[in-house]
């Protein structure tokens, strides 16, 4: 989850590359995008060095390249690739559960407890990055944590919720479960 690892949602990415040094000046780019497995997606020529494709491109894993045109008319070679990823699909919802050191009602599995600040655990979403707990208490905060367990901030008496959304690297965030 940077701006580094190559996962965003945005389905045109704007791309930025360094501009090489010629005698003769740069006058033109010309990038290329592929499928990971080197399907032709879209090519495009800018004269600056920033670009993103004038089509949405599905979910899917690409790979971009570019390549310089000197003052001179004369292409450069193409850079290596450099690979993205779109991800617009959001991760699952995980299953709650008061852990029973927590859970102090009749049984260990019927969710009561006197514990103030009880541990709440969850099974682990496929493609999580990080999970966001809340609660509904008279001041809520939102907290994130990679693990799947979380000790809630002292709660006051009553009925409460405590809720957990699960979100991906690229930003994408499921249904919370209560």
């Amino acid at each position: 989850y940077s701006n580094t690892d190559g996962i965003t949602k945005t389905k045109k990415p704007y791309f930025k590359w360094n501009q090489p040094s010629d005698p003769s000046g740069i006058d033109e780019y010309h990038w290329q995008i592929y499928t990971s497995s080197s399907s032709f997606v879209r090519e495009e020529y800018p004269t600056s060095t920033s670009d993103r494709p004038d089509i949405d491109l599905a979910d899917g894993s690409y790979k971009i390249r570019v390549q310089a045109k000197d003052g001179s008319n004369n292409w450069g070679t193409w850079s290596s690739y450099y690979n993205f990823t779109i991800d617009n699909s959001s991760p699952g919802t995980p299953s709650l559960d008061l852990s029973s050191s927590s859970d102090s009602g009749y049984s260990s599995t019927d969710n009561i407890t006197n514990d103030k600040t009880p541990y709440i655990t969850w099974s682990s979403v496929s493609g999580a990055y990080r999970y966001w707990c809340d609660y509904d208490d008279s001041s809520p905060d939102r907290e994130s944590t990679t693990n799947t367990n979380w000790t809630s901030p002292s709660l006051s008496d009553g009925d409460r919720w405590i809720y957990v959304q699960a979100e991906d690297a690229a930003g994408n965030t499921g249904s919370a479960e209560a």
